[in-house]
């Protein structure tokens, strides 16, 4: 949207640029005239800048359209949905390259799993009464990013529904709230201040 804008405003100064100008110097100066040149030349800048004008509202107008498709980012799998062209290819990129980049952190996530499972060996409650302070505030987080990109992703593009849409806010929206508060509150120096 910035960059439309940000264009806009650029054809919007030429286009007052090219008409503006000259009538301020008629005014100055008390002619109305104008050559031939100057005015072939004033009418053209004037309609290219007046089409680019038309043209770039337009493609703002359908930028907003395809922000209020249910949606409040530009996610990949709406955005293909939209493609009347087989999205086949672009599935198989999605599943290849989002599965190495989401499965390298998430082997290292599944940590938890050995860890719990140590714990849960020892014979007194003094394992899971210091495992659930260090890690139970971290595992809900990464809980909810991994489950929520697991389900929205690694499925084809044609399945995606309202639901995934709800599932993309909680990766996007809810999860960096969470982390916020989490791992603020277990700063030491910001319980205190809380407290006060």
């Amino acid at each position: 949207m910035y960059f439309f804008s940000a264009n806009l405003s650029s054809v919007d100064l030429c286009f007052s640029s090219v008409t503006v100008s000259k009538a301020l110097v008629n005014h100055m100066v008390g002619s109305k005239s104008i050559s031939y040149t100057e005015c072939m030349a004033q009418m053209y800048l004037m309609f290219t800048f007046s089409n680019m004008d038309s043209f770039l509202l337009s493609m703002m107008a359908y930028d907003r359209y395809v922000a209020i498709l249910p949606h409040f980012f530009c996610d990949p799998y709406p955005i293909l949905k939209l493609s009347r062209s087989d999205t086949f290819i672009n599935d198989l990129m999605v599943f290849t390259v989002g599965g190495v980049i989401f499965l390298t952190p998430f082997s290292f996530v599944v940590s938890y799993a050995y860890i719990f499972s140590n714990v849960l060996k020892m014979p007194s409650t003094h394992g899971i009464k210091k495992v659930l302070p260090t890690c139970g505030s971290h595992l809900p987080v990464v809980s909810l990013f991994y489950g929520a990109m697991l389900g929205v992703y690694m499925r084809p593009s044609s399945s995606y529904s309202l639901q995934d849409m709800v599932i993309a806010v909680i990766f996007t929206v809810v999860t960096p709230l969470v982390n916020t508060f989490i791992y603020s509150l277990k700063n030491w120096h910001m319980k205190r201040a809380l407290r006060r």
